[in-house]
């Protein structure tokens, strides 16, 4: 969450445990607790994978396309990055971005998580 400045208000970052949903709710009723009393959500975007679900449930305003979301944050909060690497829970992505705009992309659509046996 960010305010009108685009400066850094909440993160949250973690598993969905295959329930995307559940925890968009958990995480949305912990912003309101923790939310100034006059303050409230101009706008809300989604992204990633279930991007649909999560937009129709809490009635969000845009969709975004994942790379798309990466490359404009990086086009306004990290100016001069070429190149980056986002690594989820379903795939790992490699982006190359020359002149402010996707140049190639490597994907992975295995899973990143890694089994070690002892």
């Amino acid at each position: 969450m960010v305010d009108r400045d685009s400066r850094l208000l909440y993160d949250f970052y973690g598993s969905n445990q295959g329930k995307p949903l559940a925890l968009t709710l958990e995480v949305l009723s912990e912003i309101y607790d923790v939310m100034p009393e006059k303050a409230y959500i101009a706008g809300t975007t989604v992204t990633g994978y279930g991007e649909a679900l999560i937009k129709a449930a809490i009635k969000a305003d845009h969709g975004e396309i994942e790379t798309m979301a990466i490359t404009r944050l990086r086009n306004t909060s990290l100016p001069g990055v070429e190149f980056i690497l986002d690594i989820g829970g379903q795939d790992m992505k490699c982006l190359r971005v020359k002149d402010g705009v996707i140049d190639d992309i490597l994907l992975n659509e295995a899973c990143s998580r890694v089994a070690v046996r002892s």
